[in-house]
């Protein structure tokens, strides 16, 4: 009696028939995969006898409508399985049973990790193209899927901006870190204007800042674009035209707009706009910006991962306020929270964006995805401490989350290959000491940041408490904290001309 051979086909047949030829020659469990191992690959069951079939191969992707809500959906090829069973699967899904999964293209690594399920995960209802179809209409599909995604992500997006005003707690007056990064990066925005922005005879250039808060620091980057653009039409020579300009200031309507315009310099040389909304959604006509800026402003997600909020899921974030220092399960809603966001923000810009036009960002980033952040880590600390105190209750830090992701180089070279419409002229990181200013500091830019956050949350009446006690535990223990800060990536994207 020989060991049946698994062909590919008829998975649980085979493990019958194998388990016969076991049984007859009374070989112990722990044996069986040894004698099994020389013949032809196993089929996929995991330790536990559940049938566990493994991705190996995205061949599409497209965003869809699931009851009142667009997700993202990649169509699977499985090992072992044939072209034709490839099924359309909620990316989050597989995200969270493969937690090792990237791709460009094709899957770099694949976990082990088993379904719930015997089975591959269900397929959706989804109907795949007809051969009948032609490209043209899958093409005009999916825009219109993506389309209504960005809808959705713009119109769900939750406004907390940053603090408004110019009093002493405002964000005007507590960015000192942000105005540190654009001066850092004008000598690198100036070089990447002058080697990789096509420069047309324009009747006028069109500059947006998106995530421009309440000034001065948009106004400072704004200064620096124009500079090095006026420059370029300059250099070449008298015969050039240097256009007008209008430059659109872009935030949450909720934004303080009023403290923003109250403070345009007055000598600016450029037509401003405010343009209210997020920036995950459509905020402009066809290819009608020459160039987009945005700094310190996508870390920040369009909501809170909704898992985390679920008292069932494995995701609930019981006791802290982000995926840092966290389970594996905190950290892939937030990671497929941020994609999902960016795919939103960067179909909107290719849309928007003049074709071979220039997006400049600064990115706060982590060298590896899931890393400690010190800053957020002590936060959650005085919350717990102040419902040990009775100031606040444990359940209104269990509900509380703060809606930030760091990306890595890695992850958002995937991100940015994976929409396919721009290429990567550059993504450097500054030094990390541009953002170390003490524990003072720290304190301050964070209240500017996240007061009408934690104000909606928790109530007006425990910020001054809050903060002064996150000073203090900063500077307990700053050289952590400081050796713990996200870095800043300076990232250039150049629009494709198809």
């Amino acid at each position: 009696m020989e060991l049946p051979r698994f062909n590919g086909d008829d998975p649980y047949g085979w493990l019958a028939m194998a388990e016969r030829y076991l049984d007859y020659y009374e070989l112990p469990p722990n044996q069986w995969v040894l004698v099994a191992s020389p013949g032809p690959a196993l089929p996929p069951f995991d330790p536990k006898g559940f049938l566990h079939w493994q991705p190996e191969q995205i061949l599409d992707r497209g965003m869809f409508k699931k009851k009142n809500t667009a997700v993202t959906k990649w169509l699977i090829k499985w090992v072992g399985l044939p072209t034709e069973d490839a099924t359309w699967e909620e990316a989050n899904d597989i995200i969270a049973h493969y937690p090792e999964f990237q791709r460009i293209g094709v899957f770099l690594q694949i976990s082990h990790k088993p379904l719930k399920s015997r089975r591959r995960l269900a397929p959706t209802h989804h109907p795949q193209p007809s051969d009948k179809q032609t490209e043209r209409e899958r093409e005009r599909e999916r825009e219109r899927e993506i389309a209504a995604a960005m809808e959705h992500s713009s119109n769900v997006s939750e406004e907390y901006p940053m603090k408004g005003g110019d009093g002493p707690n405002s964000y005007a007056k507590n960015s000192i870190e942000q105005k540190v990064v654009v001066d850092a990066t004008k000598e690198l925005l100036r070089k990447a204007i002058k080697e990789k922005l096509d420069l047309e005879p324009f009747n006028t250039f069109h500059i947006a800042d998106l995530g421009c808060s309440v000034g001065p620091n948009t106004f400072f980057s704004v200064e620096n674009i124009l500079e090095a653009v006026i420059f370029e039409y300059q250099s070449r020579g008298p015969s050039s035209e240097i256009p007008e300009f209008q430059v659109f200031f872009n935030d949450h309507a909720l934004n303080d707009f009023n403290t923003l315009f109250k403070s345009l310099p007055q000598n600016r040389n450029y037509y401003a706009v405010g343009v209210p909304g997020s920036f995950y959604g459509r905020l402009f006509p066809k290819a009608s910006v020459n160039f987009f800026h945005s700094s310190f402003a996508l870390h920040w997600l369009s909501r809170v991962p909704k898992d985390v909020m679920d008292k069932n899921s494995r995701a609930w974030n019981k006791g802290r306020i982000h995926y840092s220092n966290n389970q594996d399960e905190v950290f892939k809603a937030y990671q497929a929270q941020y994609a999902e966001d960016m795919e939103c923000f960067l179909r909107a810009r290719a849309l928007e964006t003049l074709h071979r036009g220039l997006i400049v960002l600064n990115l706060l980033g982590l060298p590896r995805p899931f890393v400690e952040i010190v800053g957020f880590d002590i936060l959650g600390s005085c919350f717990l401490e102040m419902a040990g105190k009775g100031i606040i209750t444990e359940e209104t830090v269990d509900s509380f989350n703060i809606a930030c992701y760091f990306v890595s180089p890695q992850e958002l070279e995937v991100i940015v290959e994976r929409n396919g419409c721009f290429s990567i002229e550059r993504l450097e990181t500054l030094p990390q000491h541009v953002l170390k200013h003490g524990a003072k500091v720290a304190a301050s830019t964070l209240r500017a940041a996240t007061e009408g956050l934690i104000k909606q949350h928790f109530g007006e009446e425990i910020l001054d408490d809050l903060f002064s006690l996150y000073q203090q535990k900063v500077e307990e223990q700053i050289s952590i904290y400081e050796s713990k800060m996200p870095f800043v990536l300076f990232v250039v994207l150049k629009r494709k001309t198809n």
